[in-house]
């Protein structure tokens, strides 16, 4: 959970299994160079959000990096 993934050369977040069933929860993800978030081999995720504000905040983080 809330989680910051940028740039990743490969897959985010990768969930194998049958017996693989995450809460994915108030990530974000982006500008990988695979999938964000790759299910496998019969795995199964909820993949969602708990609260925007920490989304938001994160985010904006991420963007004053860019501002150095």
């Amino acid at each position: 959970m809330k989680n910051y993934i940028e740039s990743s050369t490969h897959n985010g977040i990768v969930c194998e299994g049958q017996k693989c069933w995450p809460d994915i929860r108030a990530n974000v993800i982006e500008a990988n160079r695979k999938a964000g978030i790759r299910l496998t081999e019969n795995s199964r995720a909820h993949i969602g959000g708990d609260t925007f504000d920490d989304i938001v905040l994160k985010r904006s983080h991420a963007d004053s990096k860019e501002h150095q």
